[in-house]
């Protein structure tokens, strides 16, 4: 199953994965299901990491790809 990721859940499964449902981190965790992000995320992660509401722990190409 492909699963659109929303920025929240991309940002709380890399810093506070207790936020994200039980639910929810069953169907991260799936080998059988596909990750995708959508550009409006990356441009959201982007825009609040330039305006500092939001620390990476790196890059945001590697954020994202990790």
């Amino acid at each position: 199953m492909k699963l659109l990721l929303d920025t929240h859940v991309i940002i709380w499964s890399a810093g506070n994965p207790e936020k994200v449902s039980q639910i929810v981190r069953n169907l991260l965790i799936d080998s059988k299901n596909f990750w995708v992000v959508s550009m409006a995320s990356v441009w959201e992660l982007q825009i609040n990491s330039q305006l500092g509401k939001l620390n990476l722990s790196s890059s945001l190409p590697n954020f994202i790809e990790a």
